[in-house]
């Protein structure tokens, strides 16, 4: 029974260092002036953002809302930014069904998958110049594995595929 016990520890420590490396997870600093100039708060409901991490536009503002309440893990939340999303698009716009599918689900994985296409026409859009600003941010551990992209208003990592299971889990993988 021991055995199987230590076994069973020594398995889980390995399974942490590989997502641990996987992640290219580094050291936190915890200076009150890096926390600062972040800006990033995940428990309070509003952000607050720096002149360079304003969004460009209200259809990125609309998205980093959504973005964040996934990271925050919150389905409710995303509903409601998914919700608040849409009434800023024009008609016809091939968003809308994808935000009416992360409006409609009470499940935040159903949610995490529909983000995942969003994130795809969100990033073709922004690279054809209707944005500027913004990261290309990409977790490789995202769907089993298979990956996943989104756009971001800075460099640090908050992965919306993870949330705090997996916060920084991520790479910057270009700059519009």
């Amino acid at each position: 029974m021991k055995t199987t016990n230590y076994l069973s520890q020594i398995v889980t420590m390995l399974v942490a260092v590989v997502v641990l490396v996987a992640c290219g997870s580094k050291k936190e600093s915890a200076s009150t002036e890096e926390h600062a100039h972040a800006g990033h708060d995940m428990e309070s409901s509003e952000m607050e953002m720096t002149e360079t991490q304003k969004p460009s536009n209200e259809k990125v503002a609309k998205y980093m809302e959504l973005k964040d309440a996934l990271v925050e893990t919150d389905a409710e939340k995303a509903s409601s930014a998914a919700a608040s999303f849409l009434a800023v698009l024009e008609d016809g716009s091939s968003l809308s069904d994808l935000l009416t599918k992360i409006q409609g689900a009470t499940d935040v994985e159903e949610q995490r998958t529909a983000f995942s296409d969003l994130s795809n026409q969100m990033y073709e859009w922004a690279k054809s110049g209707e944005a500027e600003g913004l990261y290309l941010q990409y977790c490789p551990m995202a769907f089993n594995n298979s990956g996943a992209q989104w756009l971001s208003l800075d460099k640090e990592i908050n992965n919306p595929y993870f949330g705090d299971k997996m916060l920084h889990c991520g790479t910057v993988k270009e700059e519009l």
